[in-house]
């Protein structure tokens, strides 16, 4: 397992961001991921909305994303459409970063 982890230590943001400044150390991880999406239920990261290019998303709404992802290989008939690769990092409590591949 450890060998499919990668660690990232981000840098912090140049100038806070959000209203919680906990939640900032989310959005340099996502940065420095160059994540695809921030997942959370945090409502102070959600009111962002998008993160220098970076959507962020409920679960729900991630969920209906990468279903729709893996529906659009299937409907392509791009071969073994299930092997979309999804990869998640913990930040902290409630969020995480998703990178599609």
């Amino acid at each position: 397992m450890r060998q499919l982890i990668e660690v990232i230590d981000p840098p912090p943001l140049a100038q806070p961001v959000c209203r919680d400044k906990d939640d900032d150390a989310v959005l340099a991880l996502a940065l420095a991921a160059q994540a695809d999406m921030i997942v959370s239920g945090d409502d102070d990261l959600l009111s962002i909305n998008l993160f220098e290019g970076i959507p962020i998303l409920s679960p729900a709404q991630a969920l209906h994303k990468i279903l729709d992802a893996f529906a659009l290989q299937r409907d392509c008939g791009i071969p073994n459409w299930g092997a979309l690769g999804l990869a998640i990092t913990h930040a902290h409590a409630g969020s995480a970063m998703a990178r599609l591949a």
